[in-house]
This record gives structure tokens, C-alpha cells and sequence, in this order.
């Protein structure tokens, strides 16, 4: 299937959706819906959208106004041991800016979603495939396999077809196996890309493959093991890099909540990798906690101290998040070791009944190991939210994005936008 026809279907199937929907149907709101039979979803939001710096760019700094609808179509059956998704949608965009972009009008950041899940009491296969269309000349963070920014510079978009499998069995005995597979395919066209190091970027293939084994020691204690082999290939590189690793994960059920003991070996080109934690999650009066933390020799035999915590703290009218994670992983566009980093907050508030405020701070470091280059980035964000009718939701607020470059330099965005959204929901 071409891009064009993914396009073009998207496109026909959101009008179409908005078509079939019928008047007594858009009425509901997804939040009021039942569940059972087959469910149709069709999502719409308009908005307003100007920036400063749309491309983050150190030197070159170009202004955008953007007027957009967002349109998403989701398609859902269930039943006690099945359950089928697709999702299909993207967005019809205006956008004035001096920046030289292939899609700077029309459908642009198309994407379609496949699930499916069966399951018994002894077993379980699951499969998921999507394809999406990403611009990365929007200063929007954009994610790698790690979780983490990999754009420094860029105005092409980005590509990415992925497909997942997984069959585990013996769910209802002691001992229980499974076996899973990963295909990503990234591309990059109409456009410059690079990445934290100033480098360009190149289209890359990445196909894991591997097996695991659950063992529970008792009631309350629970072992499981995994072993799996991945490959890389990049244009432009002769060759397949090849990585293997060997993951353990022990954990015993206790009354305030499980504690967790990891231990992984990861062999990569560079040299091997070697991780440890410990960890738990609990639930206070307070509060709901998360977290571990540990070590990791790096292939630079280099040790690193990391971590995963988070906590939610519910408030009367509203709640508190914080997160922490520090890691060290090769899983990135150019299948090199980094050590990330990032640091969440987040506040929530009711202002009435029909109204609320949310404020946001993320910032996130990433590393190269072998270099010590890197890249800086701090998101402060500020969103009013109002519900206009019980169908129509209104949000307005501001961004301001700093990304501190090793290699590019340093560049700041602000922006300010205006929205409406609503989901219309029908079975049958």
C-alpha cells in the first residue's frame, strides 16, 4: 500500500464516518457509552496554532500559523475473549510559514492502526501493525523506541511502519512460555533531518525476535526470563548490526503492593551492557507510588546510576503527578548507546464544575555515551480547558519548548493555541 492510498483512505473514511453518524447518536459522549457489540468512533477537532520557531532552529528562526482538523476514525468489537481495533485518521491543515515543507496544505500526518486479541485460560496471541506519517518541522517532541528525542534539526517527515506479535501459553500451570517479534521500518523523505550529534539521519530497518519463560516459585513469587536477538540496517551503512539480550525480572506479591528485582545482559557491536534494580510499587493514604532504581555498566565500561519512579497524589478538586527516569539503552534511530533522562510534573485543578487549568513541566537529557554529546530539552506548558455542552470541549493555552544542543546550539519556541473537540460514538 502506497502513502497515497493511505491518505485517501484516511480522508474517505472520516467523511464518511461523519456522514453515517446520525443525529440521535451524536448526542452521546464516549465517556457515557456501554460496552458490547461493535462500536464505531468518530473524533473531530478543530484548531489554531502559531509559533515563533516552528523548527526549533539555533540560527534560522521562522514563524507559523497553522489552522488544522484533526480526524480520527475507530472502528471496535469485544467480547470475553476476543477483541479486534482499527483506527484510521489524520489531519486537514493550512499552514503559512516561511519554512521550504513538502506538506505545508492538505492531508498531511496520516496513520492506521490494526489490533487484535485472543485469549483463554491457558493462552494468549496478540497482533498490532500501524503505519504513521510524522512532521518533524513542528517543534513537538518527537520519540524513538527509547521514549526519548531524537531530532535535533529537521523539516522532512518521517515514515514509520511497525508491525507486533506475541503467543504466550500456559497461563494456567506453574510454568508458562511465550514467544514475540517486532518489525520497524522508518523513513525519512521531502526534507532534512538530523540528529543530536548534527548528523543526518538515514532510513533504517529494525526486526526483534525472541522467546520467555514465567516461573512461579510460589504463591507470591514469580520469575520470568527473556532472550531475544535484533537486528539494524541503515542506508548508507554496509552490514547488520546485531544486539542480544538476556532479561530477568523477579517479583514477590506483597500486602501494600509488589517489589521487583531486575537483572539484564545486553551483547551489542560496541560491547556488552549489564543492568540492575530493584524496585516496588505501593499505595499510600497519600498517594500511589512507583519506582526503582539501580545500575548499569554501559559498553564504554562506564556505570551509571538509574531509575523509574513515579507518583500520584490525588487532590480534592484535582491531582499531582511527578516522574523520574534515568536509563541507559540503545534502542534509537542510530541503534547507539545513550544514556536518557527525564523529569515530569504535572498539576491539575478544577475551577468548576465545567472548567479546569492543567500546568506542565518536562524536561529530558539524552547522551551518547562513546561522544558525551548530547541534547537538552525543557517543555513548560499551560492549558484551560472548558466544556462549552455536553458534547464540545474547549482548550487554549501556551508552550514554550528550549532544546540545548551540543552540536546545533540553543533555540526556543513559543506557542499559543485554540481548540475544539468532540467524538461522536455509535453500536450496533
Amino acid at each position: 500500500m502506497t502513502i497515497s492510498s493511505i491518505k485517501s483512505a484516511a480522508l474517505s473514511g472520516a467523511l464518511l464516518s461523519i456522514l453515517a453518524v446520525p443525529a440521535g447518536v451524536q448526542a452521546q459522549s464516549v465517556s457515557g457509552t456501554d460496552t458490547g457489540g461493535i462500536q464505531l468512533t468518530f473524533g473531530v477537532t478543530f484548531r489554531l496554532e502559531a509559533q515563533d520557531n516552528r523548527s526549533l532552529s539555533p540560527t534560522n528562526k521562522q514563524s507559523s500559523f497553522e489552522a488544522a482538523t484533526d480526524l480520527s476514525f475507530g472502528l471496535l468489537t469485544e467480547t470475553r475473549t476476543q477483541r479486534f481495533a482499527f483506527d484510521l485518521g489524520g489531519t486537514l491543515r493550512a499552514l503559512n510559514t516561511d519554512l521550504n515543507l513538502p506538506n505545508d496544505s492538505g492531508f498531511v500526518e496520516p496513520f492506521a492502526a490494526l489490533a487484535y486479541d485472543i485469549s483463554n485460560a491457558s493462552s494468549r496471541f496478540s497482533f498490532s501493525a500501524q503505519l504513521r506519517e510524522t512532521d518533524l518541522s513542528d517543534s513537538g517532541t518527537v520519540l524513538d523506541d527509547d521514549g526519548f528525542e531524537i531530532i535535533s534539526d529537521g523539516t522532512a517527515t518521517r515514515r514509520t511502519s511497525r508491525a507486533d506479535v506475541s503467543y504466550d501459553w500456559g497461563d494456567d500451570r506453574r510454568f508458562g512460555f511465550g514467544v514475540f517479534g517486532r518489525y520497524l521500518d522508518t523513513n525519512y523523505r521531502g526534507g532534512v533531518v538530523q540528529n543530536t550529534a548534527g548528523e543526518s539521519l538515514s532510513d533504517s530497518t529494525r526486526l526483534t525476535y525472541g522467546a520467555r519463560a514465567r516461573f512461579d516459585i510460589n504463591e507470591a513469587t514469580t520469575l520470568t526470563s527473556s532472550l531475544s536477538h535484533q537486528t539494524f540496517e541503515e542506508d548508507g551503512t554496509p552490514g547488520t548490526r546485531e544486539t542480544i539480550a538476556f532479561d530477568n525480572t523477579l517479583t514477590i506479591d506483597r500486602p501494600l503492593g509488589p517489589v521487583r528485582f531486575d537483572f539484564g545482559i545486553t551483547n551489542t557491536e560496541e560491547g556488552n551492557r549489564v543492568a540492575l534494580s530493584a524496585g516496588r510499587s505501593f499505595e499510600t493514604p497519600q498517594g500511589t507510588w512507583d519506582g526503582a532504581v539501580g545500575v548499569t555498566r554501559g559498553v564504554t565500561g562506564s556505570t551509571f546510576l538509574t531509575a523509574n519512579i513515579g507518583y500520584n497524589h490525588p487532590l480534592p478538586r484535582g491531582a499531582l503527578t511527578f516522574g523520574l527516569a534515568r536509563s541507559v539503552s540503545s534502542s534509537n534511530s542510530e541503534d547507539t548507546e545513550r544514556l536518557n533522562t527525564r523529569l515530569n510534573l504535572g498539576y491539575t485543578q478544577e475551577l468548576t464544575p465545567i472548567s479546569s487549568i492543567s500546568l506542565s513541566v518536562n524536561w529530558s537529557d539524552t547522551e551518547t555515551t562513546s561522544t558525551g554529546l548530547g541534547t537538552t530539552s525543557t517543555t513548560l506548558g499551560a492549558t484551560y480547558s472548558h466544556e462549552l455542552t455536553p458534547d464540545w470541549n474547549l482548550n487554549a493555552g501556551y508552550r514554550h519548548n528550549l532544546r540545548d544542543d551540543d552540536t546545533t546550539g540553543r533555540a526556543s519556541n513559543n506557542t499559543i493555541f485554540l481548540q475544539m473537540s468532540r467524538a461522536f460514538v455509535t453500536r450496533f
